[in-house]
């Protein structure tokens, strides 16, 4: 299905049947697949980067197939969806029923959600792990450049096999993190009246490995300010132009390796949700090292050691205001934190093991079969295969030497992108009921908190999540990939879609950070708890609606951002 993503046994929200319609933009003009399709209410998918490429529905008919195959047969959590992409933005329409009783459909999903939260290493060591392992080496024994077109096809075949398994296993630790990164959160703010949408996840400071990414980047400076040839070069050259300095010696080549790990800037990560992969500028990283060359030697443990003695500060005032509930009470509180801290070293080692180098074996296969249709004039450069349907790159590949004409259909794509590029796509479209029965249960919840919290309006601006406090003035800098990261100036306020571990280094320029996704145990959220800087999440489209240079306030406090006059900037 080029467009198409859908549950065969979707059905809407049941309600009486009043339906309020809302408004398209004029510069959004929607033809709806079918007359029903306008009656259902269609959200935005922030997670994907716009606009959407061909070649990416192969990857979103994987993960959403899985995604209602765990949802449903795994975790026996009763959610349907409807896919579908109008003007190169994914939709989606959701629908999930937990039956007459609700109380049983949760009890049923948290019996089998529950094993998985409280033993997420034990099974990821003995169960996950060694099969991700056994696929990650086949792909990487595959000479790609050498295959035959016979053997490349075949690896095709054999590599969404495998991305099936895999994508099978990302979807079920999803649901299990999902939950277990919130439901501490829920439970929190049920115990202690008055509590704001931080106060819980504070207690989650520097769990997990966020902080591996600085200590990794600390240990490198530290190395390098040990090198005679390397130190001078690198603490007294323009970040830009470091690179292109570095001689061919041992000690420079391993130096661009460890760089190039440690950011995975060569490729290796490409933008989110989607196959299309550049290269990142490594100069935010470097300006990091020159910023650590500038601290003493105890800089980084002092930091991490006081967001640690802060996390358990506040968890055992928790404790101790405790002490006098039922033991039932208590035992949930700590069972529940333990899912979170679980869960939020279980979305490490997924960033680690699947969403980076398993979307990275799917890339290089990609960037081959480009290699190879650009060479024989099939395509005019290789960034069209992402242009192309996965059956029409496999039909031309299996007409070499013969050359299939594709160029008219890859120009046609390109011209409906560029029609759209600058479209700020609206956060919801169709309908929706205005008496239905929603039952906000915790994983519905733990979905609304991370994943899509509604944003509020608010005059002069826009209003979303509070996710670290404090309050700043400063310039929009937009920055819809890692690749844009070069834009980013100290003191700018950084403006996301969303943003993973390797976005770790540009908080220490930061003045603040915005995120049209995510909730308060988001990673843009916990990372600019750390580094003490405001941060709100859940804008959907603040990416579209803000634009670069901008000054902005934001209050991370209150959650709401205000555009500002060029008079009220900082003198």
């Amino acid at each position: 299905m080029a467009n198409e993503h859908q549950n065969p046994e979707y059905q809407p929200v049941p309600h009486t049947g009043k339906l309020a319609y809302l408004p398209l933009p004029d510069d959004f003009p929607v033809h709806w697949p079918t007359p029903d399709d306008q009656r259902l209410l269609w959200e935005l998918d922030s997670h994907y980067v716009k606009p959407r490429k061909a070649l990416d529905d192969i990857f979103i008919n994987i993960l959403v197939d899985h995604f209602l195959v765990v949802c449903n047969d795994v975790y026996a959590y009763p959610f349907k969806v409807k896919g579908h992409v109008f003007n190169n933005s994914l939709y989606g329409s959701y629908s999930y029923d937990l039956g007459p009783v609700p109380e049983e459909g949760i009890k049923n999903y948290m019996a089998r959600l529950e094993p998985v939260m409280l033993n997420f290493m034990g099974i990821w060591e003995s169960e996950w792990l060694p099969e991700i392992k056994q696929h990650l080496a086949y792909w990487e024994a595959f000479d790609l450049s050498n295959a035959s077109m016979p053997a490349l096809l075949e690896h095709w075949d054999e590599t969404i096999r495998r991305q099936h398994i895999c994508w099978n296993i990302r979807m079920r630790l999803f649901m299990a993190i999902m939950l277990g990164r919130d439901i501490f959160h829920q439970t929190y703010q049920s115990l202690f009246a008055g509590a704001n949408s931080t106060d819980g996840s504070a207690m989650l400071l520097a769990y997990g490995r966020n902080t591996k990414y600085d200590r990794d980047l600390w240990a490198l400076s530290r190395e390098i300010m040990a090198s005679p040839k390397l130190y001078p070069l690198v603490a007294n050259t323009a970040p830009d132009a470091i690179l292109g300095l570095l001689d061919d010696s041992p000690e420079c080549r391993a130096f661009k390796q460890k760089l190039a790990d440690l950011s995975l800037i060569y490729g290796k990560r490409g933008e989110r949700g989607t196959l299309v992969t550049k290269t990142v500028n490594p100069a935010p990283l470097l300006e990091i090292l020159q910023y650590y060359f500038r601290q003493p030697a105890d800089f980084l443990e002092k930091q991490i050691q006081t967001w640690e003695t802060e996390r358990h500060a506040r968890l055992q005032s928790a404790r101790e205001t405790l002490q006098n509930h039922p033991q039932d009470v208590v035992d949930k509180f700590e069972r529940h934190l333990k899912m979170t801290e679980n869960a939020n070293q279980m979305r490490e080692l997924n960033n680690e093991w699947l969403d980076v180098p398993i979307m990275n074996c799917f890339r290089r296969l990609v960037q081959e079969f480009a290699r190879r249709l650009t060479e024989s004039k099939v395509l005019e450069k290789t960034i069209d295969v992402y242009h192309l349907t996965a059956d029409e790159l496999g039909e031309a590949a299996a007409m070499l030497p013969e050359v299939m004409e594709v160029r008219q259909r890859v120009q046609e794509r390109q011209v409906e992108e560029e029609k759209f590029a600058n479209v700020t796509p609206p956060a919801f479209m169709g309908a929706y009921p205005v008496d239905a029965n929603y039952t906000l249960d915790p994983l519905t919840l733990s979905y609304l908190n991370t994943e899509a919290p509604n944003p509020v309006d608010v005059p002069g601006g826009l209003g979303a999540v509070p996710a670290s406090p404090g309050k700043v003035i400063g310039r929009a800098k937009v920055l819809n990939t890692l690749y844009d990261s070069h834009k980013l100036e100290p003191g700018d306020i950084m403006v996301v879609g969303s943003l993973g571990p390797a976005w770790t280094p540009l908080f220490h320029k930061a003045g603040a950070v915005l995120a049209d996704i995510g909730g308060v145990l988001s990673h843009a959220a916990v990372l600019a708890r750390e580094y003490r800087i405001p941060c709100v999440v859940g804008f959907r489209i603040g990416t579209h609606l803000i634009k670069d240079g901008q000054l902005l306030e934001v209050d991370g406090d209150t959650g709401t951002v205000r555009f500002l006059a060029e008079s009220a900037a900082p003198a």
